[in-house]
């Protein structure tokens, strides 16, 4: 997502009130919560599938409240 912009997207679009549909699963409804801290509990943060040169990042959209680890 924030490779792509889509996280900058889908955040102005919930603070501006635009109706979206949006689907996922897994890390698709994680990324929701205010943060990622707590997934790694059931996924390995080592793994780096964009390469080494991007750091894990930890930070949520923040647009639920609390954190889902599915």
């Amino acid at each position: 997502m924030k490779l792509s912009g889509f996280d900058q997207i889908i955040k102005r679009y919930h603070s501006e009130k635009k109706n979206i549909v949006y689907g996922g699963y897994s890390a698709g409804i994680c990324i929701l919560g205010p943060t990622l801290k707590g997934i790694h509990l059931v996924d390995d943060p080592r793994q780096k599938p964009y390469g080494e040169q991007y750091p894990t990042i930890w930070e949520g959209l923040g647009i639920i409240d609390y954190v889902i680890a599915v």
